[in-house]
């Protein structure tokens, strides 16, 4: 669970790759006709980045940089907007117009990217820089590579890489998805109908926006249209991908049959990520730093990402609070499957309140694994001590349960790792970490 003691192992795990990027570019730097100086920083979640820049952020050019995708950052012309959304008005902005000088001269998401470029230290999450590696191609490689939990690289690759075409899709592009049984049956009509068919339309979105350039009195419908757009020729690119690297063998392909209005999904996933991992990650870095407090076997780690066993070295070392100090505590309570989950949730609640009044003036963390754990927690519990985020509001539920007086308790199915509670741990001196499990409740 996340602790004041997992928290703080992940702020030295940190500190130690900034230490080791530093003193590679200090005393044994990457040549310079292929690497540029300094280290990128990947992490799992753009909370995690937060976390780099307010422990490593000098304020200055040297300092640790951050760049997220252009979704997260709002324009400073029109203060609804995404940095995307604006981006998109500006095709038909009148140049020299109040908000065409914004958009070239003081935009936060340009500015950002330029911070992240330049600077020697640089943080960002694997989808942003999986897309750039791939479609943009403007990141140079740099001396350090550092992958902050890397037990997840093999599965975040794998998310990338996968190709979802959903029935509900085809038909907006006037397809039909015709009753597919197989793996080869749905390559062929992927290959053969369905990208042809997309390739199509994606002409003729692109002829409207051209048609649209002209025309600034209709900007709403040429934003949607560009967003749309961009959109498809991603997905695009992705299906040109896979039909490139598809090898029957290594693909795992499943039916969704869906539900609803949501029809069917065809789901293509590699088995075998290893053939990618130096491509779009390792040959970013001159040398590679892979950090984890979970990686249980070096050899079948490197066979999972196509590490040379000979080119890696191992480092492991025990972890630096004794045992009395992070006792686990398991509660069997019943299956959480699919098949036992409608049972065993409302044991599971009754024994989560009990853990809270023993624990009555204590913050706590309950990890749900699910949105639906978790929501059905905060409905039946009915405690104001609980905390519940989503996807929009996640990083200011926890600022809130951090800086809070009170001894709240977060219930999130996203916050166990790495992420920094230490600023609670100034109010409550105890923590409590609950993690509903397969067959009962574990306790740290």
């Amino acid at each position: 669970g996340v602790s004041s003691a997992a928290s703080d192992v992940y702020k030295r795990q940190s500190a130690i790759g900034l230490t080791i990027g530093r003193y590679l570019q200090m005393h044994a730097p990457a040549p310079t006709d292929q690497y540029s100086p300094g280290s990128y920083f990947l992490t799992t979640q753009k909370i995690l980045q937060d976390q780099y820049v307010k422990d490593f952020d000098r304020h200055g050019v040297q300092g640790m940089k951050s760049i997220k995708s252009s979704t997260n950052y709002q324009c400073t012309y029109y203060e609804n907007n995404t940095f995307a959304e604006s981006l998109r008005a500006l095709k038909v902005a009148e140049k020299g117009s109040p908000f065409w000088k914004s958009c070239v001269f003081n935009c936060c998401y340009k500015n950002a990217k330029k911070d992240f470029v330049e600077s020697l230290e640089s943080v960002t999450n694997f989808p942003y820089f999986l897309a750039e590696s791939t479609y943009s191609g403007k990141l140079n490689p740099r001396g350090l590579l550092v992958i902050d939990e890397c037990h997840n690289a093999d599965t975040e690759l794998s998310k990338f890489i996968e190709v979802v075409v959903t029935e509900r899709f085809a038909k907006s592009v006037k397809l039909t998805m015709p009753n597919i049984h197989t793996q080869v049956q749905a390559f062929k009509w992927i290959n053969d109908v369905y990208l042809p068919k997309v390739k199509s339309h994606l002409r003729h979105m692109e002829s409207m926006l051209e048609k649209y350039e002209g025309l600034r009195d209709r900007l709403n419908e040429f934003v949607s249209i560009a967003k749309k757009f961009e959109m498809l020729d991603k997905h695009v690119c992705k299906v040109n991908r896979f039909i490139a690297m598809y090898d029957r063998d290594n693909w795992v392909f499943n039916i969704d049959p869906g539900e609803g209005r949501k029809g069917r999904r065809l789901e293509f996933k590699p088995i075998d990520v290893a053939t990618y991992a130096q491509d779009h990650m390792f040959q970013y870095g001159h040398k590679v730093l892979l950090m984890s407090a979970t990686i249980l076997n070096k050899d079948a780690y490197c066979e999972v990402l196509g590490i040379p066993t000979n080119e890696a070295a191992f480092i492991s070392i025990p972890s630096p609070f004794p045992i009395e100090n992070r006792p686990v505590y398991t509660f069997p309570i019943g299956k959480m499957s699919a098949a036992h989950i409608e049972a065993t949730l409302p044991k599971l609640g009754e024994a989560i309140k009990e853990i809270m009044k023993q624990h009555a003036d204590e913050k706590g963390i309950i990890h749900c694994h699910t949105f639906r754990i978790a929501n059905y927690l905060k409905r039946n519990i009915r405690d104001p001590r609980l905390l519940i985020h989503n996807s929009d509001n996640r990083e200011e539920t926890l600022h809130h349960h951090m800086n809070s007086s009170e001894p709240t308790v977060l219930l999130s199915p996203s916050m166990t790792e790495g992420v920094d509670l230490t600023a609670s741990q100034q109010l409550v001196t105890n923590s409590l970490s609950i993690t509903p499990s397969e067959h009962g409740i574990i306790s740290t």
